[in-house]
């Protein structure tokens, strides 16, 4: 019965060479179509949710903040589970969506749902901040740095990689962007005495919105070159600040 078939399809070798044709054609039209990237995705869609409140514990921020937020995470459709990681002033939640959830529409989905419960959070947190997990936005190299004689304070290693050694890697070809972490940021602590509050009629909120409104550096131009342009701000945070 095989051999009938295959003295057939030797009788007619014009059919064979019609369809290795046709198998090469359809071949070549789906390479030409083919996605490609350049770090294929391996794991699961996720999203990651990073809402800071300024002096607050992390018990506080996990109760008020990590917990409403992740059962209205679980609302969501395509969810596989959703975790968070809460220290003090910063709660983070991740969202793990299934395969067949679109990245861009597991975004939008999160957005609408910390909408949807804004009212509920707490008035003092800062705006949310919604970011894409996925193998393109992965560390390709982490970096640690270190004071050899351990005569140089964390505060001071965190002040270098921020304003030299994150400059200088950002430079290199093929380099999109350096974050940091780890270390000390340094801050100024005021002490206030209630009694002068009392005195000139001031409130501990009133002191804090004028903090915040000159902590600040403000946009008043630009100077354009022929390769090179550089944008012109007004000081307005305190000098010592880093």
């Amino acid at each position: 019965m095989n051999n009938s078939w295959i003295e057939k399809l030797l009788r007619r070798p014009y059919f064979i060479y019609s369809l290795l044709t046709l198998f090469v054609f359809l071949g070549a039209i789906g390479y030409q179509k083919m996605e490609r990237k350049l770090f294929p995705e391996s794991n699961y869609p996720e999203i990651a949710v990073v809402i800071m409140q300024p002096g607050g514990s992390a018990q506080t921020l996990a109760a008020n903040v990590s917990v409403p937020v992740e059962e209205e995470l679980y609302t969501l459709n395509n969810v596989r589970r959703v975790f968070s990681t809460t220290i003090d002033e910063v709660s983070v939640i991740r969202a793990e969506f299934e395969y067949s959830k679109d990245l861009d529409m597991a975004a939008s989905d999160v957005a609408n749902a910390l909408a949807k419960i804004n009212s509920s959070l707490p008035q003092d947190i800062l705006p949310p901040q919604i970011h894409k997990i996925s193998a393109a936005t992965a560390p390709v190299m982490v970096v640690a740095i270190s004071s050899a004689d351990n005569n140089m304070a964390l505060t001071d290693i965190r002040q270098l990689a921020q304003n030299t050694l994150r400059a200088q890697f950002i430079k290199l070809p093929g380099v999109a962007n350096v974050d940091i972490f780890g270390g000390y940021k340094k801050e100024v602590q005021i002490v206030v005495d209630k009694g002068q509050l009392e005195r000139y009629g001031l409130t501990l909120d009133s002191i804090t919105k004028r903090l915040r409104a000159d902590d600040r550096d403000y946009a008043i131009g630009f100077i354009s070159g022929d390769k090179q342009r550089f944008l012109l701000k007004a000081p307005g945070r305190h000098p010592g600040r880093c």
